[in-house]
């Protein structure tokens, strides 16, 4: 891939390029602060990127691209929807009361005046840590938001996560009830002074908050959890391989898939992996197949094994308790050619939640003195949440968060074919 990896003198700026953005240079804490690291980090993204990225751009980067006037924008504090709030809110409260400032940061990473990935930022262990780069989807979707409200009109948009699963965002400058999910696309209900605009400016639209949370708590209140997965094949013995990282990068070619439905993440990942394999199924067939009662009441990965065994037959599938190393990780990705999934479970929710990882890079370093932990690989993951595609430290794919709420790796199924 010929992307062309100059950095411009556009970093050097450093926090200058933020000023007057309010709450964005925290004061006492140990090391560098949350801008500082996404300066010091991008770089090193960027020349990550060319060694995985596939031919659809999934990090955001087109073949042609250079990236000699790549710089950061003005970052998005990620907030959340607080479980408490979302229970008791009743009609006529407002935005601000359900929502809650997170210690995540999204800086855009700008090309030609565009929102083309997302860097992500948090604290662990009290010190700031770079935890995350891509989302393609996502970054469009934002770019859309920076379009439309714009800071040189006044707008100063909040980022808002549901539950690790959805993303919306709000204008408070637009009024206090103003709520609109970046993810989910059936429920956009414009606001009153909003309904005369066209189709082609349905992205400015705003969402009712009542009508947004009405949905959030009709999709908790019903996200009931399933039995505990029965055993579909054998497990397989952990292996002696050697727990020292590999060094290089190896990676597969995984679509976006995002779910069609809130609790569809098992059937979104078996898209995914089906299609690798050269399989073209809908998450609609996949969920006919459940429905029909062959994987009724089993958790996710016991649903995919199922799947997989319907849809493609001659692949063998393996369900591990707990996590694989790195060697082992960089086995099924680098050796076997194959991903794998990881059931992730999010403490406080009701559920747990499946990724696919593809992809394995070994990183310098000098660069993982800002990852959670020192001199470790990296995973790309594919999120069906949102399907976005995105490039993690292993520590944080084991035990991370994501605007506060947390993640920790539970299972894994691995295939061979």
């Amino acid at each position: 891939m010929a992307l062309v990896l100059v950095l411009a003198a556009t970093l050097a700026a450093g926090a200058t390029a933020y000023a007057g953005t309010a709450d964005i240079l925290p004061k006492g804490d140990a090391g560098l602060n949350h801008v500082q690291v996404a300066e010091e980090c991008l770089h090193a993204f960027l020349e990550i990127i060319p060694q995985i990225q596939q031919e659809d751009g999934e990090f955001g980067f087109a073949e042609t691209d250079s990236l000699d006037d790549v710089c950061l924008g003005v970052p998005y504090r990620l907030h959340r929807i607080n479980s408490q709030a979302l229970s008791d809110y009743q009609e006529g409260d407002t935005v601000s009361s359900v929502i809650s400032k997170t210690q995540t940061w999204y800086f855009p990473v700008m090309l030609d005046d565009r929102i083309k990935a997302l860097l992500m930022v948090d604290k662990v262990k009290g010190r700031w840590k770079a935890v995350g780069f891509g989302k393609a989807n996502l970054s469009s979707e934002l770019e859309g938001v920076r379009k439309n409200w714009p800071a040189s009109k006044g707008y100063r948009p909040l980022l808002i996560i549901f539950q690790a699963r959805e993303y919306l965002y709000t204008v408070p400058e637009k009024g206090a009830y103003n709520l609109t999910s970046l993810t989910f696309r059936e429920d956009r209900m414009p606001l009153e002074d909003d309904m005369n605009l066209s189709a082609a400016s349905a992205k400015s639209r705003l969402s009712n908050v009542t009508d947004v949370i009405d949905r959030l708590k009709s999709f908790s209140e019903n996200n009931l959890k399933t039995e505990q997965a029965k055993p579909v094949t054998g497990k397989r013995a952990r292996s002696a391989r050697s727990s020292t990282d590999p060094m290089g990068s190896a990676s597969l070619y995984l679509g976006s898939y995002p779910q069609k439905c809130d609790w569809w993440c098992w059937a979104a990942c078996s898209q995914a992996v089906l299609a690798y394999y050269g399989e073209s199924v809908s998450q609609q067939e996949i969920a006919d197949f459940e429905t029909n009662g062959a994987c009724a009441g089993i958790e996710s990965l016991g649903r995919i094994a199922y799947v997989l065994n319907n849809f493609y037959s001659s692949l063998y599938r393996f369900i591990l308790d707990g996590v694989i190393t790195p060697s082992d990780a960089w086995d099924e990705i680098n050796a076997d050619e194959q991903p794998f999934f990881i059931e992730w479970d999010l403490p406080g929710i009701v559920g747990n939640h499946t990724v696919v990882a593809y992809a394995y890079v070994h990183v310098d370093p000098n660069m993982c003195a800002f990852c959670p932990s020192p001199n470790e690989p990296m995973l790309a993951i594919m999120n069906p949440a949102d399907g976005d595609r995105a490039l993690h430290p292993y520590s944080w794919v084991l035990d991370g968060s994501i605007g506060d709420q947390p993640h920790i790796w539970l299972n894994t199924l691995v295939i061979n074919q």
